[in-house]
């Protein structure tokens, strides 16, 4: 190009000049094929080079999944630079883990696990070593039945500890301070499957606190089968861990029947 200190100049012969060692310098730049990507080619000034995506020493930018993946899947890292595709789950899965290697599980409805089933045949009848693993323990009595009149049926909670409790037995207010859980009327009907309990119980694997719980459902007298409803809410009075319920007749006789199922909740 002319300075500033030429005192004639020849512009079109000077464009060209110019114009050449721009074309030079840039030729690298010029060119190219659908798909491909400009790189350096060295470490030299302007020296670049079209390569397809794949061929970038040191740098990946195809497709990070291998080993037969397909649309769809997630990709997980298993080693610095690595990753390998989960395929997709089916509808309704998550994807976990363990620290190691992920997989896809299954949602539990309402996070709810039926743990023991257990068929009463007795007075007394006590489900044991209930397991630790949860929150909360949910358990239900179901079709309750005694064999005899005039007796209450109780509830005790983890074999024998007391319980403090307020609550609602057939329209009138009841408060123990130190009692098993009482669920029914001297006058409770026998052989009728209309006695059914659910308790809940929080904070069950406590070993320093006491236990809230809540119980609730429905009997029948037998002088006027007239609905028997019950509501309690209140605490067990220990600090050791819940880890069994007991039903029983209060006599030690009447032979009680009905289901006990227990379930865990996350």
């Amino acid at each position: 190009m002319p300075t500033a200190s030429d005192l004639v100049t020849d512009l079109p012969a000077d464009f060209e000049v110019f114009g050449q060692a721009v074309d030079t310098s840039l030729a690298d730049l010029k060119g190219g094929t659908t798909g491909q990507i400009l790189a350096k080619a060295s470490n030299t000034d302007m020296d670049f080079t079209w390569t397809a995506g794949g061929d970038i020493t040191g740098v990946s930018v195809t497709s990070p999944i291998t080993g037969g993946g397909s649309s769809g899947d997630v990709t997980i890292g298993i080693a610095s630079s690595a990753v390998v595709p989960s395929q997709t789950g089916n509808s309704g899965k998550y994807l976990t883990t363990d620290g190691t290697t992920s997989s896809w599980g299954t949602i539990s409805a309402g996070g709810m696990t039926l743990l023991s089933t257990t068929t009463m045949n007795s007075p007394t009848v006590t489900v044991s070593s209930i397991s630790q693993a949860y929150n909360r323990i949910f358990v239900e009595f179901i079709g309750v039945q005694q064999a005899t009149t005039g007796n209450t049926i109780d509830i005790l909670l983890d074999g024998g500890t007391v319980a403090s409790y307020t609550g609602v037995l057939d329209g009138a207010i009841e408060e123990n301070n130190n009692d098993y859980i009482k669920l029914t009327l001297r006058q409770a009907a026998a052989l009728n499957t209309q006695m059914n309990w659910s308790l809940t119980v929080d904070n069950y694997t406590s070993t320093t606190t006491y236990k809230p719980f809540m119980i609730y459902g429905m009997g029948v007298r037998l002088t006027n089968t007239k609905d028997t409803k019950i509501i309690y809410g209140g605490v067990m009075k220990s600090n050791s861990a819940f880890d069994s319920v007991t039903i029983q007749s209060d006599n030690g006789t009447s032979n009680l029947t009905g289901t006990i199922k227990v379930w865990g909740i996350k």
